[in-house]
């Protein structure tokens, strides 16, 4: 992420990030967020992968969680979050 800090502030590129909380920890995780929060991106989408394979699943299992949501909740589980910057 440090990176590409210029990248996101000047061309703010949509995102596309897997988040391993059951393999990260979470404090690296809400950094790594809230770092993103910063440069005005919050997710649009989040879908939950039970099984750690992409493409697995349905429209139905689409979530509207924010970052914020995440953060709080501190769940142990993989999920694709697609981000966009304000």
């Amino acid at each position: 992420l440090r990176g590409m800090t210029g990248i996101l502030g000047k061309f703010k590129p949509g995102l596309c990030v897997e988040i391993h909380s059951h393999l990260v920890e979470m404090d690296r995780i809400v950094s790594f967020l809230n770092t993103l929060k910063l440069f005005g991106y919050e997710t649009k989408y989040v879908v939950p992968r039970a099984i750690d394979l992409f493409g697995r699943g349905s429209v139905e299992d689409v979530e509207t969680r924010t970052i914020d949501d995440i953060v709080s909740e501190k769940r142990k589980e993989c999920i694709m979050a697609f981000l966009k910057a304000d």
